[in-house]
């Protein structure tokens, strides 16, 4: 646990460095929901902050430092918090990202993955036969919440927990009561999950695509995305994030008008 106001006077001193670099863009009720965590953990020096959190199974660390020339203050801290592997969300553009991670790196942490932002204002639908078919089959619905215990299963199968940002049941279930999550049937039993968030008024974020493996590859998880994204004609602002090595979830979204809008995770992880 932790005191927010003690973080918040914390960064307050740190932002005099105009040079100050942080992967720590959490909301304030993000930030009050943590603190009361007991997991949670707030460590500072003149020269850093680390805030670790056990977010879901996954630590995370969310740190502030005076300056790239800095790195070793947060060094300093990093003891404080004995939970490894330690995960570094670093959200940004690329040559700022490509100095936090050789200075990260540098420090003892690896990179797991960088991962990319896509956005579009126009979805790049089926004909709008196949919309209405999918409407009118017993094939595709939106999730109800007795499907919440094998959604959270066919999630956690699917992705890896440590960059995929994965809900928790209760969060999950949360988007289902919102009419946020989608599935699509195969001889009755869910073969593939769309699951949605809104942001602010008129834009949906293409949270988790999940298809399982017996039926990869077979356009199910397509026809499940465009299923759940038609709900939703009144949105002009699409996002989504992709691991860059997945050249296949790349090409589905350049093939649903989605493009690269040059907004960059670097995942760095501290063993």
């Amino acid at each position: 646990m932790f005191s927010v106001n003690e973080l918040m006077e914390q960064i307050d001193c740190l932002k005099q460095s105009r040079e100050m670099i942080t992967n720590n863009f959490l909301s304030l009720s993000d930030m009050e929901k943590m603190a009361k965590n007991e997991e949670s953990k707030l460590a500072y020096n003149e020269k850093a902050i680390a805030l670790f959190c056990n977010d879901n199974g996954v630590h995370r660390i969310y740190f502030n430092i005076a300056s790239m020339k800095d790195i070793d203050f947060l060094t300093q801290l990093l003891p404080q918090y004995g939970q490894r592997p330690l995960v570094a969300d670093c959200i940004g553009k690329k040559p700022q990202l490509d100095a936090i991670e050789r200075a990260l790196c540098d420090i003892g942490f690896e990179t797991y993955v960088h991962m990319s932002r896509w956005r579009t204002s126009h979805i790049n639908y089926l004909p709008e036969s196949k919309l209405q078919f999918m409407h009118d089959s017993d094939n595709f619905r939106k999730a109800e919440l007795e499907d919440t215990e094998e959604i959270y299963r066919i999630l956690y199968d699917t992705f890896d927990p440590v960059f995929s940002q994965l809900p928790t049941k209760e969060f999950l279930m949360e988007l289902i009561k919102d009419g946020l999550v989608f599935c699509a049937l195969m001889k009755g039993k869910i073969a593939a999950v769309e699951c949605m968030q809104k942001v602010g008024r008129n834009g949906i974020y293409c949270y988790e695509l999940a298809v399982i493996p017996k039926y990869r590859n077979s356009g199910v998880g397509c026809y499940v995305w465009q299923y759940a994204v038609s709900h939703f004609p009144e949105c002009r602002n699409f996002t989504s994030w992709t691991d860059n090595r997945n050249t296949a979830s790349n090409h589905l979204h350049e093939m649903l008008g989605f493009a690269y809008d040059g907004l960059l995770d670097y995942v760095l992880l501290l063993r």
